[in-house]
Parts: C-alpha cells; sequence; structure tokens
C-alpha cells in the first residue's frame, strides 16, 4: 500500500525580539565653585568689618557663600548669603577685636562646598572721632587746642594730637584722656604755620579712630601780639550816644583787654577812650557833641594793656540832638527763621522837620551784628531784614527825624522761632 505524502511543516514563526533598551546616560556631577577670591576688609565704621570678596573663575557658579569670622578666643559667627553677593557688612563685633575669616562657594545650596580663602586678620575699630574746636594762642611758641570727646564709639583712654608744619618734621603728642579736652603745644618753630589735627584712641594708643576735621593754620610766634577785633557796627541809642558792638579777633590770640577809642574829626571836641575786659563786646560811647563827627576803632591786648594789637574801624557816627516827634506805632512780624518784616504808623501830617527813618534790628545775643537802614521816602512805613539769626531775639525799633537827629520809639520785641 503506497503511504500518503507527508505534508512539509511551515517553520514555526519566530518569537518577536525584545527591543534592546538604550543606556541611560550618567548624571554630570556638580563641579564644586573653586575658592573665592578675597578683597579687602574695611574697618573704618565702629564695632563693624566689611568684607568684600570676587567669584572664582573655574568650577560651577555659586548660589550661596559662606562667610566664618573667628576671633581671638576661638568662637566662631557664620553667615550665608546669596549667590550674588559681593560684599557684606558685619556689625555688632567687639571693639579693639581682631577676627580672621574665611570665604567659601557652594553650588547646591550648600549640600557640598568648595575650598576656603582667608581673609587677613583685621582688628575693629571702636574710637569714635573727637570735635575739633579752638586753637589758640597761649604763650610764646605754643599753641594750646581744644576739643570735645567723640559722640560714638566707646570712651577714650588716649588722644593722639598730630601737628604738621609748613616744612620740617610732622610732631605727635600722645595724651592721656582721663578729663583732658585740651592740651598746649609747646616748643614749637617760631614763625612756623602748623596744621593740627586729634584723634582718640580706645586701647591706650594701638589702634586710633579717624581724625576729626584740621583746626585752623596757627604760626607760632616768638612774642605774642593780639589780633584784630571783628567790628560789628554801632546803634544810636540816647541823646549824644552810640553804642558799638564787636566780636573776639579770629586768629586764635586770648584777649585780656580791650580798648575802644572814638575820636572827633573836628579839633575842639576831646578824644573818648575806653578800656574793658576781655568779656565786654560793647560798650556806650556818651557824651558826644551834637553835630560832632565820630570815627571808631576797637583793638586787643594779650597781656592785659600793656601793648595793643592793629585795629578795626568803624563807619562815621554823629553825636546827635534827639528830636521830641516820634512815630505811633511800631509792629514786627517774622517771615521765616531768618527774616523779618517791620511797619510802623507815622502821625498826619508829617512834622515839617522829618526827613529820613533809621529803621534798626537789635539782636538780645551781643555778638551778632546789629542791622540798621535809612529809609529817604517818607511815604515808606515798611521794610524786611533778612539774614537774621534764628535763635535769638530781636528788638525792632523806627527812629524819625531830620539827618542829625533820631527819636527811638517803643519798640517790638519779635519772639524766637
Amino acid at each position: 500500500m503506497d503511504s500518503e505524502p507527508v505534508p512539509a511543516q511551515e517553520p514555526a514563526p519566530e518569537a518577536p525580539s525584545e527591543p534592546t533598551p538604550e543606556a541611560t546616560p550618567e548624571a554630570t556631577p556638580e563641579v564644586p565653585p573653586e575658592a573665592p577670591i578675597p578683597g579687602n576688609v574695611d574697618n573704618t565704621a565702629l564695632f563693624s568689618l566689611i568684607y568684600n570678596w570676587a567669584p572664582a573663575a573655574e568650577g560651577s557658579q555659586p548660589n550661596l557663600y559662606q562667610l566664618t569670622l573667628i576671633d581671638a578666643s576661638g568662637a566662631e559667627q557664620q553667615i550665608t548669603c546669596e549667590g550674588f553677593t559681593r560684599v557684606y557688612s558685619v556689625n555688632g563685633l567687639k571693639g579693639n577685636a581682631t577676627y580672621t575669616a574665611t570665604i567659601k562657594a557652594s553650588a547646591d545650596s550648600g549640600a557640598t562646598w568648595g575650598p576656603s580663602a582667608a581673609f587677613p586678620a583685621t582688628t575693629v575699630l571702636s574710637a569714635g572721632t573727637p570735635v575739633s574746636g579752638d586753637a589758640l594762642y597761649t604763650h610764646p611758641l605754643a599753641i594750646t587746642y581744644f576739643w570735645s570727646p567723640p559722640t560714638a564709639g566707646d570712651a577714650p583712654t588716649t588722644y593722639k594730637l598730630t601737628l604738621t608744619p609748613t616744612s620740617g618734621a610732622t610732631v605727635e603728642y600722645v595724651i592721656d584722656a582721663s578729663g583732658t579736652t585740651s592740651y598746649e603745644a609747646t616748643g614749637l618753630l617760631d614763625s612756623t604755620t602748623y596744621v593740627g589735627t586729634i584723634q582718640a584712641s580706645t586701647d591706650g594708643g594701638v589702634m586710633w579712630g579717624a581724625a576729626a576735621d584740621p583746626y585752623p593754620a596757627r604760626v607760632a610766634r616768638a612774642v605774642l601780639v593780639a589780633g584784630i577785633p571783628v567790628s560789628l557796627g554801632f546803634m544810636y541809642e540816647a541823646p549824644q550816644s552810640v553804642k558799638y558792638y564787636w566780636k573776639a579777633p579770629t586768629d586764635g590770640t586770648v584777649v585780656t583787654k580791650y580798648r575802644l577809642n572814638v575820636v572827633p574829626v573836628g579839633a575842639g571836641s576831646p578824644t573818648i577812650e575806653y578800656i574793658l575786659d576781655a568779656s565786654e563786646v560793647y560798650v556806650s560811647a556818651a557824651g558826644l557833641v551834637n553835630g560832632e563827627t565820630y570815627n571808631a576803632t576797637i583793638q586787643a591786648s594779650v597781656d592785659g594793656g600793656v601793648t595793643w594789637g592793629e585795629g578795626a574801624a568803624y563807619a562815621s557816627a554823629f553825636g546827635l540832638t534827639v528830636v521830641t516827634e516820634g512815630v505811633v506805632s511800631v509792629s514786627c512780624e517774622r517771615v521765616d527763621a531768618t527774616t523779618v518784616k517791620i511797619d510802623w504808623v507815622i502821625p498826619d501830617p508829617v512834622p515839617v522837620n522829618w526827613k529820613t527813618y533809621l529803621v534798626m534790628s537789635h539782636s538780645s545775643h551781643p555778638t551778632d551784628p546789629t542791622f540798621a537802614q535809612y529809609v529817604y521816602d517818607m511815604n515808606t512805613t515798611t521794610i524786611s531784614f533778612n539774614e537774621l539769626n534764628p535763635d535769638s531775639l530781636y528788638t525792632m525799633g523806627v527812629m524819625v527825624g531830620n539827618p542829625y537827629g533820631y527819636t527811638p520809639e517803643v519798640l517790638s520785641t519779635v519772639p524766637t522761632l
């Protein structure tokens, strides 16, 4: 029996192959920033240190910095700041303490930190700046300097007065601060100009605070001669009387006496002389001759009146007989801190011998100048004075009459703002 042919078997289908997974790329690790580049440390502010730095050129961009301060005892203080920071002020530090500091950076919000870089050790300032005052001539070849203690910082233990001459070596004086606010620098060079500065220290002179404003330049003198007083002006205050005002010389000489000479222009009237103590800054010259013109000078002395310095001159004044007519009333209004407006009322009709007004502004402070102005228009009944001292009381008044006679009225006092 013939066998039947066996049909060819089809090959079994191949199982689908699984796709080969792609390799996952490895994450690139953060490269820690290199150490920042330290800059300067500013210690000119009291109880503070100001640190400056720049980022390193290599490594990842920092997003944090960490500044670490260490004092002499080993105590640490750490400050973390944003990555854009380039300067940081650390306040409230201990005065006269020396701090070392380091700076490092992080690019992963502080998970890892790069290497540190060190700042130079720096001492904290605790001495404020004194307030320089006068520089006065007190003895031949000597100048006395005055100051006030600093208004900030720790109490000083020591002051340093530095005198810089126009030629020659600088001179320094270290002065115990216990209750001391002046010092006489002696042994100076004759005819040499010195400029002085004063500084304070709170650690016995190891570290000095900033220097105060320089003192005015002074020339050392082998022979003391009084400077020239400042003639401030005068006012007519009574019949045949003129009140003269002045200020002390501004050159630093210490005045012991003043001399006022009131000299008539005409030959028939006597010269009037007043010798006054250094505390006096005005005097009334009485007994002037009616119609006479007087020229006055004020001089100063440093030796009780043995020798006199050069005089300062005043404008000419007159001996005046006071007339009897007067203004009806005077009123004053302070326009602002330094300006006062004065108004007055006069009789109607105006007496025939009235030709001018003399408007006066006199301060309660003896060193303030007296303001005076003539008004020749008899229709004017108001005027203003400015550049007044806002801290002074002023007495305002109007005198009326002919050019050789004025009568002061009861005057208004302007209150201080």
